[in-house]
């Protein structure tokens, strides 16, 4: 299968090395063995290949070469779920005496507790965040892993990384380079970017055998397999589950989604594992999810709560499950890989209409099929339901992924940018901002905007009083440094200055931050007006920003300890949604207790109060009981019901007591005790 060793050997000389690195006795891909010597050989290196393609060894080869160097190493992923998994493949790295971090929350800390780490995995997001705060950070690094290095194009969180990247050379000429990329039509446009050497490959060590289904056929060059007298994604589920593999079903809805579950569960008849997800709150979704499982099925989607999400993934993981049927948000997630992949939908309603989903989005998930170590081979189906749509799937299946692009160039990113870039004093007037700017990719690419484009971004900043000039050059001021430590974007930190300086209220706070352009919108329909018009708080809002009237009512049923079954069919949002938002208001809420200091100190206590009910969701008398380890919105206001008001009187409560109560077990009321006790201590 093309395998090759670096030395025909081993890829270190000290056997420790590799047992701790966990790649004693691999023979490396040609592509990883090509990989390894450039990076040796002092290369910068980006390397483009299939999902399952073993780049993550590469990463950790030339992350223990650098340890063993002297030299610190950052590994920067695109999402928190894949810093996690990254972490926890790094972290045997102890055993060679290096310390594994990871950090990927809490965007105004800086480098201090980060710097004893030898090798940090991080978000994008968080890296570009320390580099607000201390651009000399970037000075120990000897080594930048980015993985997921073709999502610089994502219009949402790629120019977080275009920025970090080009500073990072900017600030340190000897910091080496190693890119990780799926495949891409410009791969070389990066690499000559970066001053790296493209390592490119087609390999992959399960192949992937790619079909149609089309008119009720499963077609495949002059393959041509008729389905006679059933659905042709149970056919295809069950053919695959009998033969001992697992199944990926991607959909291009929620509903969807949770549909062909319950479909497939009902036509398959599998048995799957009896479980209860360990909530603190229980959810009619959580039941279906419970019941499917049992059943060997599941669904999988941003709706779903960590937990859930969670739970189904290790249960898929450990064979338990046999199906999920997914949104494509899984593919760009977590590696959950499974025998076969079916895309029943290549369509997405985007823009108000139906369009075909990138070519990029649609490997991503057909990336999918093969699970190394378990598979020979794996199997992808393309659901093509028109003569469209059939040649969709054949490009799908041959044609090359659309080329990466900069969003850098939006005026809101430019302007987030010119704030981070002059409060850090990366740079201090409109020339140096240019050349900055034309030292990242879409300076590269000669997408640059109009100088006078990147002048208006500046010039709003010196008007709405986030930076100063003198004599030339530009600086922060006391606003603008705090808001670039902040990590938000300069119109959020001008709508949380304007509620600061207007009258406070808990209805108007939410508000606030829910009408931000740093909170994620929710759907909104015209349906939603007769949830709305009714709250007391609707009429000191505006009309003009319906998602955030939505999300600001929800948020408030939140706090009010308002079931999350009835906030689900009241605004149609699930426990995912809620969860997002949460630490997204929390974040936020963090931020105006900040800009409170400045502009109005007797609010910060509020604030930060109202935080800490958004974070858990009850109502301000429970905050106390939320001390308490083990302690949520739902056995906070079983216990305050119960007439255990505070963590003392918890602490002095009686096993038997606390046990009777719903939901709390012995185990659990003697654990909620001690918890309680340990507060009281250290207060003491």
């Amino acid at each position: 299968m093309g395998l090759v060793s670096v030395d025909s050997e081993k890829v270190f000389e000290d056997e420790a090395v590799e047992k701790a690195l966990g790649i004693d006795g691999i023979r490396l891909y040609a592509h990883q063995s090509e990989a390894i010597s450039a990076f040796r050989n002092g290369e910068n290196v980006i390397v483009s290949a299939p999902t399952a393609a073993g780049k993550t060894l590469i990463a950790k080869v030339a992350i223990a070469d650098t340890f063993l160097q002297g030299r610190k190493s950052i590994y920067i992923v695109p999402l928190r779920a894949l810093a996690s998994e990254i972490y926890g493949g790094l972290r045997q790295m102890s055993l060679l005496g290096a310390r594994v971090g990871i950090a990927t929350g809490d965007f105004d800390e800086g480098y201090y507790r980060l710097s004893r780490f030898d090798v940090l995995v991080m978000t994008s997001e968080k890296a570009d965040s320390l580099l607000h705060h201390d651009p000399a950070f970037v000075e120990e690094i000897g080594l930048i892993v980015a993985d997921e290095l073709h999502l610089i194009g994502d219009p949402q969180r790629g120019s977080r990384l275009e920025v970090f990247l080009t500073a990072a050379r900017e600030l340190n000429r000897d910091v080496r380079f190693l890119g990780l990329s799926a495949t891409i039509s410009n791969a070389r446009s990066l690499c000559d970017w970066l001053g790296c050497r493209l390592i490119s490959s087609s390999f992959r060590p399960v192949p992937v055998e790619s079909f149609v289904i089309y008119r009720n056929r499963i077609i495949s060059g002059e393959y041509s397999e008729k389905i006679d007298g059933s659905d042709p994604v149970t056919f295809i589920s069950r053919k695959l589950i009998d033969d001992g593999g697992q199944v990926l079903i991607f959909r291009n809805s929620r509903r969807r989604a949770e549909e062909t579950a319950v479909q497939l569960a009902d036509s398959l008849r599998i048995t799957g594992q009896e479980i209860k997800i360990e909530e603190d709150e229980s959810t009619q979704k959580n039941s279906l999810l419970s019941d499917l499982i049992a059943r060997g099925t599941a669904f999988h989607h941003a709706g779903l709560s960590n937990e859930q999400r969670q739970t189904v993934e290790e249960l898929f993981r450990g064979g338990k499950l046999k199906v999920i049927c997914a949104t494509p948000t899984l593919a760009a997630g977590v590696n959950l890989p499974a025998r076969g992949v079916i895309l029943r939908d290549l369509t997405r309603f985007t823009d108000g209409m139906s369009q075909f989903i990138p070519i990029m989005e649609a490997k991503q998930m057909m990336g999918r099929a093969g699970r190394p170590d378990y598979d020979s081979k794996g199997y992808c189906y393309l659901w093509a339901s028109s003569d469209q749509s059939l040649r969709m799937a054949q490009e799908y299946i041959s044609g090359e992924p659309e080329p990466v692009t900069s969003s850098l160039s939006e005026p809101r990113l430019l302007r987030f940018n010119d704030l981070a870039l002059i409060s850090s004093g990366i740079v201090g007037t409109i020339d140096e901002l240019l050349k900055f700017y034309s030292s990242t990719f879409m300076g590269y690419s000669g997408e640059m905007p109009e100088n006078s484009d990147i002048e208006d971004g500046v010039e709003y900043l010196l008007k709405n009083g986030f930076i100063s000039e003198s004599y030339g050059r530009y600086r922060a001021t006391e606003f603008g440094r705090k808001v670039s430590n902040l990590y938000i974007d300069p119109e959020s930190a001008l709508i949380m200055r304007n509620f600061l300086l207007d009258q406070y209220s808990v209805s108007g706070a939410i508000y606030c931050i829910c009408s931000t352009p740093d909170m994620p919108e929710i759907s909104f329909s015209y349906r939603d007006m007769d949830n709305l018009s009714d709250l007391p708080f609707i009429g000191d809002m505006e009309m003009k920003n319906p998602s955030a009237m939505k999300l600001t009512a929800v948020m408030m049923d939140w706090i009010e300890e308002v079931p999350m079954d009835i906030i689900n069919e009241k605004y149609g949002v699930g426990p995912g949604d809620i969860q997002s938002r949460v630490s997204t208001a929390e974040w936020l809420l963090h931020s105006l207790s900040e800009l409170a200091t400045i502009y109005r100190k007797q609010v910060k206590a509020d604030i930060e109060g109202l935080a800490i009910r958004i974070r858990a969701g009850v109502k301000a008398e429970l905050i106390d009981l939320l001390r308490i380890r083990e302690v949520g919105r739902v056995r906070a206001r079983r216990l305050y019901s119960a007439g255990y008001r505070t963590v003392r009187s918890i602490a002095e409560a009686n096993v038997p007591d606390i046990s009777r109560l719903r939901g709390f077990s012995a185990k659990l009321a003697q654990t909620i005790i001690r918890n309680a006790g340990m507060i009281e201590v250290d207060s003491r």
